[in-house]
């Protein structure tokens, strides 16, 4: 059974809708759908599958990781992010995700060198200077 507002597949017991709260207590049961939660039907499962592609889990990680480091750990950060990116597009990921956090974790590499290479001429600096 369907509710008739929101298309929600419900158990056939159900007396509410478990998304929208309607009362479908009282409703016909039938076994044919109307043509909305057809519709409804078909995008819920289109939605999801999307989300179960191979290789999601990967480019999430990859884009996590290049994006938080930017701020913190960028040197280790990135190259996780740098080979989870390409993990997710040997399994086939379809998306920008992967390729995003590919490139952060690229920047986050380099952003990390030159931040060590500043820190390095600047103690080399102070350390020069008498006082």
């Amino acid at each position: 059974m369907f509710c008739p507002k929101c298309g929600f597949k419900q158990q056939d017991d159900a007396q509410f809708c478990m998304s929208c709260g309607v009362s479908i207590s009282n409703l016909p049961q039938t076994s044919q759908q109307q043509p909305f939660q057809q519709s409804f039907q078909q995008d819920y499962q289109q939605n999801y599958q999307m989300q179960v592609q191979p290789g999601n889990g990967a480019a999430n990680t990859s884009l996590i990781c290049g994006i938080v480091g930017i701020f913190i750990l960028g040197l280790i950060l990135g190259i996780i992010a740098i080979v989870q990116g390409n993990s997710a597009k040997k399994q086939g990921y379809v998306g920008s995700k992967a390729t995003i956090g590919i490139v952060l974790g690229i920047l986050d590499i380099v952003f990390s060198v030159l931040w060590l290479l500043f820190i390095i001429v600047t103690i080399a600096a102070l350390s020069t200077y008498q006082y």
